[in-house]
């Protein structure tokens, strides 16, 4: 029985080898991978870079003093409601906003929680950073997610862990863009780029790019410009007589278009417990159109998208000269 067993066990050892040898075999068409474009030999390095384990990627830790410039911060009570709405992140310490610099300043404390929400709670409430974007030279979403095991969607939620980072935005070519912390202090720039390294693995470099996207300011003056042709057709087909059906469609059309912007903001000042002029101004424009009363609608749609233009406008003017 003991020779049968050995018999056994060498055979098994004889029918894996072929096995082995199959793999051998079907590795011959890697001449094939080395006539690729050049411009796809980047990618295979930092894909066969050793995988980062996600214990290895931790959230960076102490309390650093950052500021960047906001749009839109053009009122005192604009300041005011930014100020209520960060008092819930723990992560902020002394936050010190300015209408009449249009800036923010505080202490981010990296134990309690991330600098992008910061920036995210910002933004929500209509005051994004107005910092230019970079673009992430020499890796692409696609690139990252292999190295970091997790799948394409989930690279801006990464990134938006990393300190130092405000905005991450991911283009259609997977190119990453970030929006970073202006004029960092050394502490927290060596941290923001050590980070990165462990993210992309190498050391991060970037190039200013552009981006094709509308800031909450323009997109308010797009909806109110959309708003005053509709506004014109509307008085047309009253005149006209046209049916209240057709009429309704295409107002709702209007309010909607034009009071995207509007409705964005009182949804996220309502988020954040505060009672901003964006909900009053909603709260008339929908009443107005269950009335049916769309000429009033629109036009204050049309108002609040004017207005709101001019008045930052007439701000950034005299930023200009006071400095």
């Amino acid at each position: 029985m003991a020779g049968k067993d050995e018999e056994e066990s060498f055979l098994s050892l004889e029918d894996e080898e072929p096995k082995s040898k199959k793999p051998k075999k079907a590795k011959k068409p890697k001449p094939k991978q080395q006539s690729k474009p050049k411009a796809q030999t980047k990618q295979p390095e930092i894909i066969d870079a050793e995988i980062v384990d996600n214990t290895v990627i931790e959230q960076a830790g102490g309390k650093y003093e950052v500021e960047w410039p906001l749009i839109g911060m053009d009122c005192p009570d604009c300041a005011s409601k930014a100020m209520r709405g960060l008092s819930h992140l723990k992560q902020v310490v002394e936050p010190e906003i300015s209408a009449t610099a249009g800036e923010i300043k505080l202490t981010v404390d990296l134990d309690q929680g991330l600098l992008s929400q910061v920036s995210t709670v910002m933004k929500s409430l209509g005051h994004p950073p107005n910092v230019p974007l970079n673009l992430l030279s020499s890796t692409n979403a696609e690139v990252v997610a292999k190295r970091n095991s997790i799948l394409k969607k989930d690279v801006k939620k990464l990134f938006m862990r990393q300190p130092g980072i405000l905005d991450v935005e991911i283009s259609k070519d997977d190119e990453i863009l970030l929006q970073l912390v202006p004029a960092p202090r050394k502490e927290l720039r060596e941290l923001r780029n050590r980070s990165l390294s462990q993210v992309i693995g190498f050391e991060p470099k970037f190039v200013e790019a552009s981006t094709s996207r509308l800031r909450p300011d323009q997109w308010r003056l797009f909806g109110g410009t959309i708003a005053i042709p509709i506004l014109l057709i509307i008085f047309l087909g009253d005149l006209l007589g046209w049916s209240p059906i057709i009429l309704g469609l295409i107002g709702a059309y209007g309010v909607m278009i034009g009071g995207l912007q509007m409705f964005h903001e009182a949804v996220a000042s309502l988020l954040s417990k505060q009672m901003g002029f964006q909900v009053l101004t909603s709260i008339a424009v929908i009443g107005a159109s269950i009335l049916g009363m769309w000429e009033e609608a629109l036009m204050v749609v049309i108002l609040v998208a004017i207005a709101g233009h001019l008045e930052t406008s007439a701000l950034e003017n005299a930023r200009e000269l006071m400095q």
